[in-house]
């Protein structure tokens, strides 16, 4: 397993950070310290993923393949950074980015994949797995929400969405092979705005060949930012008229369906 130097992390969580929220550490919140870990943790994890397969395939090994409906996971970040031998490592880089590592991790939600006794048993069997090196893949349904929270108003039972992908979502890599293409079309504050997208089932969307009409608006620097916020989405949800377009699990803008004119 390849070691990591406090300065290679500190160097690939920054480099996160400018390439996928235009941010520097000083400009940083949590969400997104913790989301450039979350990213820097899952490179270093596919890249280990696309190595064991590689192996697997070469030595014609057996493979499990382990479907549930739940997986009860927990949170990722710090189980992730210490299966990688990168914990200690991980937290001294942390703590010299002004961030405690404690209060991060437990930033994480739980992963909603589950609500019980089975989904926990599935985690775990992941995990002695992984300890015996079998090669193994766990298949479960991705939820868009996890077990409703519960609280009494009133006297009354009142359920609330547990909405886990949030920061959750940082983990997820949408799968761009299964894709639906076709062309979008619209106007800016004074310009025609046209391109191609492609999206997956998974909520994996991308965008490309953006272009505009160059007459003069205005407030030209809006519709310039606008048009380059397009080319970063990477992912989408729906919600109701609501359309999100985000990348890396955060929210870039918010579209809302509007009734055609009759």
């Amino acid at each position: 397993m390849a070691e990591y130097s406090k300065a290679q992390l500190t160097e690939m969580i920054v480099g996160k950070l400018r390439r996928n929220f235009g941010r520097d550490v000083e400009d940083a919140g949590p969400n997104h310290i913790f989301k450039a870990c979350a990213l820097v943790l899952r490179d270093i994890m596919s890249a280990h993923q696309m190595e064991t397969g590689n192996r697997v395939w070469e030595d014609q090994q057996r493979q499990v393949h382990y479907l549930s409906m739940e997986f009860l996971m927990g949170r990722s970040l710090e189980k992730n950074a210490y299966n990688l031998g990168l914990l200690d490592t991980l937290k001294e880089t942390l703590e010299d980015l002004g961030y405690s590592a404690s209060d991060l991790f437990e930033k994480e939600p739980d992963a909603g994949l589950g609500n019980g006794g089975l989904g926990r048993l599935a985690a775990c069997y992941l995990d002695s797995m992984t300890t015996l090196e079998i090669p193994a893949t766990g298949y479960t349904i991705c939820y868009e929400l996890g077990i409703f929270k519960q609280k009494i108003v009133d006297g009354r039972q009142v359920e609330q969405a547990d909405n886990w992908l949030g920061l959750g979502d940082a983990w997820l890599i949408p799968k761009m092979d299964e894709t639906e293409e076709g062309r979008f079309g619209g106007r800016g504050d004074c310009n025609s705005i046209m391109g191609n997208y492609s999206v997956t089932d998974k909520g994996g969307m991308k965008i490309e060949s953006v272009a505009s009409t160059r007459a003069f608006c205005p407030d030209q620097a809006q519709e310039d930012r606008f048009i380059k916020e397009l080319d970063r989405i990477d992912s989408y949800r729906i919600d109701g008229d609501l359309l999100m377009l985000m990348r890396d699990g955060e929210l870039l803008m918010v579209m809302q369906a509007q009734p055609s004119a009759e």
